[in-house]
């Protein structure tokens, strides 16, 4: 049977080709249909999964690192995406998503880089090789495929269905930032230096906006939305 990004192209078909990814899912079905290729497959894939991460995270205003892994991109992205908002114990469920993702992730970031070291040694297209060679197994390759089918068309379903995808903070209602700066100075209290009193949620805000932000999609998607802001 042929493995094919089948959940990824429904995704695309859905939601159009927000992440611009049709030609890499296209080039990835026809390596697979083809059957020689391992080294293309997992390059396509990483680098698929790697153009989902990025494009989140810019949106977001999220800033990463150009070295930084797969595995980190990911986390970095799904962090702020909403997971399991709606769902009792919020918390607790969020953290099951972020860690079951994140060893996904990081076991596809660990067989993708040993399968990169095999591609050099054994892939026919790294390298010349004599009629003779022997390639890489191709089933190998399948398995990176449809986890990379799964996770992606996971995430990008999430992030289409993302109330708080908007990347600026300044675009959430000013009541309901209020409140959230209300109850982080509540909890943290505020600092005095020098005679200079500076309330904790801007410390934060100011040192560390991304954290910030996150903490405030967190803070308003657990407050029920009948709820009033009003104080």
């Amino acid at each position: 049977m042929i493995v094919q990004l089948n959940a990824i192209q429904e995704k695309i078909e859905e939601y159009g080709d927000h992440f611009k990814i049709s030609s890499t899912v296209k080039a990835i079905n026809i390596a697979c249909e083809d059957g020689n290729n391992s080294g293309i497959l997992i390059g396509h894939s990483k680098a698929l999964i790697e153009s989902i991460a990025k494009t989140i995270l810019t949106e977001q205003k999220i800033s990463y690192d150009k070295n930084d892994s797969v595995n980190s991109l990911v986390k970095k992205a799904i962090s702020n995406l909403g997971i399991a908002d709606n769902v009792e114990n919020a918390s607790k469920a969020k953290s099951a998503y972020k860690k079951l993702l994140g060893t996904i992730v990081s076991q596809f970031e660990t067989a993708t880089s040993c399968y990169a070291e095999l591609r050099n040694d054994f892939c026919p297209m790294a390298h010349g090789k004599s009629s003779s060679h022997i390639p890489l197994d191709f089933s190998h390759a399948l398995m990176v495929v449809r986890h990379v089918d799964a996770m992606a068309a996971f995430i990008m379903e999430l992030y289409f269905n993302n109330p708080y995808k908007v990347a600026d903070v300044e675009d959430f209602d000013s009541d309901q930032k209020e409140s959230f700066n209300e109850q982080i100075d509540d909890e943290f209290g505020d600092i005095e230096i020098y005679g200079d009193n500076y309330l904790a949620h801007n410390i934060l805000e100011e040192l560390n906006p991304d954290k910030y932000k996150e903490a405030l999609r967190e803070y308003i998607a657990s407050v029920p939305q009948e709820e009033s802001y009003d104080k």
